[in-house]
């Protein structure tokens, strides 16, 4: 069988939630392990010596990781940090960290699967056929209890140390950077209430930060006042004249502006008023026009009925006169007709 090369085996930071989520990788801070080629193919346990070598340093690490695993009660995860890739590995996926745009997406690790793959071609291979049990077997080591049966009692003393190690230290970094005065931690009285405490010394932070703001932002407004007479003064030097001469120059224009405003408006009024009286004496013009026209309706009227009368009769006469001259013509041939005869 040829050695599993460790090019084919791929380690990926995501976070499986789900089948479905899984599937698409959805980018997230946690461990997740891609297998490929011949995950299926069993141990080469008792065959060769070498490989029998190997497999048990897999088998120690994969057992050694089942146990911190099943140490896990909390949301963060105290391991050696600092000491090993793997546990650089954990720290990225179960710690949050400042900054991180996944932080919201840790959850907690009541149920995990790590993996720890050796990066030498030849212990790969035996590495990669434990990732692929580990699936199977995973909880059932963490639900009976192997994995603490396994654990090294000096690193279960060691991890609360380092908690209280790495307590220690951020006390320090506040005290050197923040000028942090601990109340609680290192109180010679006993405190009954630690979570009122927190509160009490909280609340009083936040009191004491509103009254450093003000602080800032009253020394930021005399500031700003004493920059103001200066710059006023520096004007008053190039421009030759005293804020007061401004100000009463400017009252003085106010005034004039005022006067002219009024005279403006006076003057508007009057057009509008005169204006007014044109369009009331249009208005009545235009009605009287209108009821002198409707007056002249009914002589227009019976002077057209009268013009009609006198054309009718003048063409009446027209008609008689044409009827006496065409009988004056047929008594006339009738006179002529009885002299020839």
């Amino acid at each position: 069988m040829p050695s599993y090369l460790p090019d084919t085996v791929v380690l990926q930071l995501y976070r499986d939630v789900g089948e479905a989520e899984f599937a698409y990788y959805m980018d997230a801070n946690s461990l997740t392990f891609v297998a490929l080629g011949d995950a299926e193919r069993p141990a080469l346990c008792g065959i060769d010596a070498t490989a029998q070598l190997h497999y048990e340093r897999a088998q120690r690490t994969l057992l050694s990781g089942a146990g911190i695993v099943s140490g896990i009660c909390r949301r963060r995860l105290r391991v050696p940090f600092g000491m090993s890739e793997l546990s650089q590995l954990l720290r990225r996926a179960y710690n949050t960290e400042k900054g991180n745009r996944n932080n919201s997406l840790t959850g907690s690790t009541e149920t995990a699967l790590l993996a720890h793959a050796f990066l030498d071609a030849v212990c790969a291979e035996e590495s990669f056929h434990c990732l692929s049990t580990t699936r199977r077997v995973g909880n059932i080591l963490v639900s009976t209890g192997i994995g603490s049966a396994t654990r090294d009692p000096a690193v279960d003393k060691w991890r609360p140390d380092q908690d209280i190690m790495e307590l220690r230290d951020e006390l320090m970094i506040a005290r050197t950077a923040y000028d942090y005065r601990p109340c609680i931690y290192e109180s010679n009285r006993p405190i009954s209430n630690i979570k009122e405490e927190e509160m009490k010394r909280i609340n009083a932070i936040e009191s004491n930060r509103e009254k450093a703001r003000e602080r800032q932002l009253s020394v930021v407004r005399e500031r700003a006042k004493h920059e103001a007479e200066k710059m006023t003064k520096e004007l008053e030097r190039r421009g030759g004249a005293t804020l007061d001469e401004i100000e009463r120059t400017l009252e003085a224009k106010k005034r004039e502006s005022g006067a002219l405003q009024a005279d403006r408006e006076s003057r508007i009024w009057e057009y509008e008023h005169t204006l007014e009286k044109i369009r009331t004496r249009k208005q009545t013009e235009e009605s009287a026009s209108e009821r002198l026209r409707q007056a002249m309706q009914q002589p227009e009227q019976g002077l057209s009925l009268r013009q009609s009368a006198i054309e009718t009769k003048e063409q009446q006469l027209e008609i008689f006169q044409l009827d006496g001259a065409k009988g004056r013509e047929a008594i006339m041939r009738e006179r002529r007709s009885i002299e020839a005869a």
